[in-house]
């Protein structure tokens, strides 16, 4: 494991639109997933430029040695302690600036959810009582 760098300044730390969804991608948050369900990132060489702004941040470390299941001149990089807790950060501010959806949108996003393993329309789950 490498050696977690930590931020010291006591600024906020300012990231890229990129860097922050490489930084959530790392670890497995988004809309659907609110707890960190992994912590690595494997891109080829030369990574990619939000890797390189969220490693010189102190927000991401490449691991070394690189594993050798992955192919010649993969890199793998792991998100540090501050990477993480910026990464919490970024995905709080992203949920109070979603829009809230109406009762109607729940619905709609349920019965989308539903119908993949179902031929019901939309009119029809609803008059089955079906609801989220």
């Amino acid at each position: 494991m490498p050696e977690p760098l930590q931020n010291t300044d006591p600024e906020p730390i300012e990231i890229s639109r990129e860097a922050e969804d490489a930084l959530l991608h790392t670890l497995g948050l988004g809309e659907e997933c609110h707890k960190p369900s992994r912590n690595r990132f494997v891109c080829g060489s030369p990574p990619r430029p939000a890797v390189g702004e969220l490693v010189v941040a102190g927000l991401m470390a490449e691991y070394l040695p690189t594993p050798g299941f992955l192919g010649e001149g993969s890199h793998l990089y792991m998100a540090t302690e501050a990477g993480r807790a910026v990464a919490l950060d970024c995905l709080a501010r992203r949920e109070a600036a979603r829009p809230q959806l109406t009762r109607g949108q729940v619905r709609y996003r349920a019965w989308l959810d539903f119908s993949d393993a179902s031929d019901l329309s939309f009119g029809d789950w609803l008059r089955r009582g079906c609801r989220p």
